[in-house]
């Protein structure tokens, strides 16, 4: 007879300090470039005319207001995402490799939106050109399987209801596709709406910064509890895949938290400096 090979699974919790602990550094850097590079660029917008000026309609600041705090936003940001390039994951097991991978496409995205939206500053693009590079942008995680199976879950439980109280069986290729499409057109949807969502608050003093901060919170106490919960499986691809996973929405959440707090001092009422479209 052939032999089966048991799993060796283990499921145990892990505390909110042993999941942040490693990550802090991304929060750390994140803010003190944010912080720094924020009134270095206020002074290059303000040479080169990139400045938000009032229209006495929506804009009701009292003189011109300089642009290009997003780009000091992305840089705490980038800068958070490769400070934990050089510590260990939260969790090491099965002698995998305890490096969080940063997906290409995540980055690879960001900076499409930071480009679109500084040229926007400075040139001002349409409508048009605008919904197409988020477009784009959005394609660029969908290539690398990010936001694919965003509503794997939904449409899983949709057929199983249908199923137990219709008693009718949906062919797995059904549920299978009604995924495919419903994720990317949600994926598709959340990035140009939170995009321009950001960019129609960015009018007031320090209400971007503060909602993006208060949302910043909210995502790393979710990614917090997501990765708390951890299971341990003899198949090590699996596992470093998960904790990878865990690790780096804790990180995104963490060096965009540290990017917005290291913006938001410049941009209170009265603000001397906007995000922009960036």
């Amino acid at each position: 007879m052939p032999s089966t090979q048991a799993i060796t699974f283990t499921q145990h919790y892990l505390t909110a300090d042993q999941v942040l602990s490693p990550y802090i550094w991304s929060f750390y850097a994140s803010f003190l470039i944010a912080f720094v590079f924020t009134p270095i660029l206020r002074s290059v917008a303000i040479y080169y005319g990139i400045v938000d000026k009032p229209d006495l309609v929506r804009k009701l600041h009292a003189q011109p207001v300089a642009y290009l705090g997003g780009v000091a936003v992305f840089m705490g940001w980038l800068g958070g995402m490769a400070a934990t390039q050089f510590t260990p994951m939260h969790m090491t097991e099965l002698g995998v490799d305890d490096r969080l991978r940063v997906p290409l496409a995540i980055i690879l995205a960001a900076i499409i939106i930071l480009i679109l939206g500084l040229w926007d500053d400075i040139l001002h693009l349409s409508p048009r050109v605008k919904i197409f590079g988020q477009l784009l942008a959005a394609v660029a995680l969908l290539s690398q399987g990010i936001g694919m199976e965003l509503t794997h879950f939904l449409v899983n439980n949709v057929a199983i209801r249908i199923e137990s109280r219709l008693g009718m069986m949906i062919p797995l290729g059904i549920i299978d596709w009604t995924t495919w499409v419903t994720s990317v057109g949600a994926t598709v949807g959340l990035v140009v709406f939170c995009c321009n969502a950001s960019n129609l608050m960015d009018g007031l003093d320090g209400l971007c910064g503060g909602v993006t901060g208060i949302n910043a919170i909210g995502f790393v106490f979710l990614a917090v509890i997501i990765a708390q919960p951890e299971s341990i499986f003899a198949d090590s691809a699996s596992f470093t895949e998960k904790i990878n996973g865990d690790g780096l929405r804790v990180v995104i959440a963490l060096a965009l938290l540290g990017g917005v707090l290291g913006f938001v001092p410049y941009n209170f009422n009265p603000a001397s400096i906007f995000m922009g479209d960036t």
